[in-house]
């Protein structure tokens, strides 16, 4: 027996992966509707009073993962990867709350914890995460051109692609990726400066190009967002 427990409204539904013709390529605005039952959320994305585009299940199985700042990204099984990005945090942290409470959070111990002493990770993100190493970064020029030259001269290799930048930082070479042709960029960073970066997507208005997820990529769940 399956519980109505939520409808959240003014979700942007974003297909990254699919071979199902019912889920739309373009970004649309849907209502997702949220039915419990005893060991799984049944998920309905509804475009309008009637039309269904996503209807999934949500069991201990499913991939899922979360953006900066009211995003999560989810992978179904028969290759279907959506992006759900809520309009408020409110709404997000409800949905996050629903997904963890079923799916439950992943406290094994991942291939970067394993291999690096916890003090020295902590001390490299910290590093990273000052704007003044940033700001170090894009200030030599030589480097910053080379990357952005490369970018440009080899456009055939980003064109309608679909980009992860690892170690995203400012994002700098995600906006390289997107001058270059790419259709969206997935940036993954897990220093703080992935607050800086999402501030600088939404400043340049790329934020239907660029997404920025915040974490290790070691520790990030639904690689499948990688749409190539």
């Amino acid at each position: 027996m399956e519980e109505e427990i939520a409808t959240f409204t003014d979700v942007l539904l974003s297909l990254l992966d699919s071979q199902r013709p019912s889920v739309p390529v373009q970004d649309v605005v849907v209502a997702i509707q949220c039915r419990r039952a005893e060991s799984s959320i049944h998920l309905k994305a509804l475009d309008g009073p009637s039309t269904v585009l996503l209807d999934e299940t949500v069991t201990k199985a499913t991939e899922w993962c979360r953006g900066v700042r009211s995003l999560h990204i989810l992978t179904f099984s028969g290759s279907c990867t959506v992006a759900l990005k809520f309009g408020d945090a409110a709404a997000w942290g409800a949905f996050d709350r629903l997904l963890t409470d079923v799916c439950g959070r992943n406290d094994a111990l991942s291939a970067f914890s394993v291999r690096t002493e916890e003090t020295s990770a902590k001390q490299y993100f910290q590093f990273y995460g000052y704007l003044s190493q940033q700001q170090n970064m894009m200030l030599d020029f030589v480097r910053t051109a080379t990357y952005q030259k490369a970018f440009l001269q080899n456009s055939i290799d980003f064109r309608d692609k679909v980009v992860i930048d690892v170690g995203a930082g400012s994002g700098i070479l995600s906006f390289f990726a997107v001058q270059a042709g790419a259709r969206h960029v997935y940036a993954i960073e897990a220093s703080s400066i992935a607050n800086q970066c999402q501030a600088l997507v939404k400043g340049n208005n790329l934020s239907d190009k660029i997404t920025v997820i915040a974490g290790k990529v070691e520790e990030v769940l639904a690689m499948s967002v990688c749409a190539l």
